[in-house]
């Protein structure tokens, strides 16, 4: 998926929900997906956006651990990358559970230096920060 290139860069958490909220329009979330943008120091994310379906309800480390190989790789490759953004979406109810709340601490500690905004979570109705635990805050 590519992303529109004149989106504000992100500067803020305002910005931050913006840009979600262009990219996901009006779907309503169904499975669960981990969404992932790069970024420049800027706050000018890159055209490339993925998504990954099907995630398993509670993070894999072995997952984690590849998914962060993959972020700094492609950091290291591109010396204009200098961040991720990272949006879980699934189904269900508004908020975030649990289950994004531990993968979101995963995911915080193993894209550390990566990650200078918050995992969002998008849920029917609602697109919101999702809290960290204690290990991650």
């Amino acid at each position: 998926m590519t992303i529109n290139p004149a989106h504000a860069p992100i500067t803020s958490r305002s910005t931050l929900t913006a840009f979600w909220q262009n990219v996901l329009g009006a779907s309503r979330p169904q499975g669960r997906s981990l969404w992932l943008a790069f970024h420049d120091e800027n706050g000018r994310v890159h055209k490339a956006l993925t998504q990954i379906d099907g995630l398993a309800l509670r993070p894999d480390a072995d997952a984690v651990a590849n998914l962060a190989l993959v972020v700094s790789s492609i950091a290291e490759e591109s010396p204009d990358i200098t961040g991720a953004l990272v949006l879980l979406e699934r189904g269900g109810t508004s908020g975030a559970s649990p289950f994004e709340e531990s993968r979101a601490d995963a995911l915080t500690v193993a894209l550390e230096g990566y990650l200078r905004w918050p995992v969002m979570v998008a849920a029917p109705g609602k697109l919101a920060e999702v809290p960290l635990w204690t290990s991650a805050a």
